[in-house]
């Protein structure tokens, strides 16, 4: 695959509709942020030291199955509220920052449909159910972190001598399509799924051999810390062997999960497209009621979607940097 040339990229990040604000703008965004939190909340709520292996431990599931530290939306103030929403936004594009309070709302959606169902563990899902966590010590010269947490939401943002790490990073919605009420037909993460069935669509007969590692979809993803076994044994159709149209869908679905972060974090991560030969691997039919799984791997990084066979209509997926992830070792 050709690399991308510079102008390329200009023109990508401004389709997406990004500033172009600096990696240095964007460290001082955040640090001024995360110490307006630590004004507002009692540090030993809120903070932890950086060397907490904490730090390590993501997870999309609801606090029931992984209790968190931190503390909560629904323990906050209004005050409290605010400044983690500043903080947010600090590192999410206007895109990411809309994704991911609308997974809050959805996961609210999907309590009040619990308690219908006369569900005993509803109370552990919500709006309310999202975490904030701070490691370290905000500062332009220091190393420290951040992660708001919760059900179908993990972000974490590390900042290590003065680089930026945004993943591990976890998506999900549920439903994928609202069905009624006021929100009728939002759809969270449409694009991701669009592009990807576009993608294995235009596959010829001889790419879909290569392809399809599974003639079912997975129940989920399979990245949980980078050390599975299909993170070193790569399978798939390899990106090189794709029509130019073919090649441009990848870097399109790539740059949609880059795209959740500010511009300055976008460009670093567009260039993990070309350090490293990229292959797209598919599990499934192809039809939607099997579910839907697919993923772009290298030996830098994995993106995974994974449409839920045992529940259609619930989608995971995750971007994880292999070498890089919590700011490396």
């Amino acid at each position: 695959m050709q690399k991308m040339s510079y102008l390329f990229h200009l023109l990508l990040l401004c389709f997406i509709g990004q500033s172009q604000n600096t990696l240095t703008e964007t460290i001082e965004a955040n640090v001024h942020a995360a110490k307006e939190v630590l004004e507002v909340f009692p540090k030993e709520q809120v903070q932890s030291a950086f060397s907490d292996l904490d730090r390590y431990r993501w997870s999309n599931l609801p606090v029931f199955l992984h209790p968190r530290k931190g503390v909560n939306l629904e323990q906050m103030t209004a005050v409290q509220k605010k400044v983690t929403q500043k903080l947010l936004q600090a590192a999410l594009s206007e895109t990411g920052y809309l994704k991911a309070n609308w997974i809050l709302w959805l996961d609210e959606r999907r309590k009040a449909e619990m308690k219908a169902e006369g569900s005993e563990v509803y109370e552990h899902y919500g709006q309310g159910k999202f975490w904030l966590s701070i490691f370290g010590t905000p500062a332009k010269d220091q190393d420290w972190a951040w992660r708001f947490e919760g059900h179908h939401l993990s972000i974490n943002v590390t900042f290590k001598e003065g680089k930026i790490y945004v993943t591990p990073l976890f998506l999900g919605a549920h439903p994928t399509v609202v069905a009624d009420g006021p929100f009728a037909g939002l759809e969270v993460m449409g694009k991701e799924t669009r592009l990807g069935n576009e993608l294995f669509g235009s596959l010829s007969k001889e790419q879909k051999t290569k392809a399809i590692i599974q003639s079912t979809a997975y129940d989920d993803i399979l990245t949980r810390t980078a050390k599975e076994r299909h993170i070193k044994e790569i399978r798939g159709l390899k990106v090189a062997e794709m029509t130019e149209w073919q090649q441009t869908h990848i870097k399109a679905i790539a740059t949609t999960y880059f795209s959740n972060f500010k511009a300055a974090i976008v460009y670093s991560y567009l260039g993990k497209i070309d350090s490293a030969p990229l292959t797209f691997a598919w599990a499934g039919t192809g039809n939607y009621e099997d579910g839907i799984y697919y993923r772009i791997q290298s030996s830098d990084f994995i993106i995974e979607y994974d449409h839920r066979k045992k529940d259609i209509g619930h989608i995971h997926s995750v971007f994880y940097d292999i070498k890089e992830a919590f700011g490396g070792s």
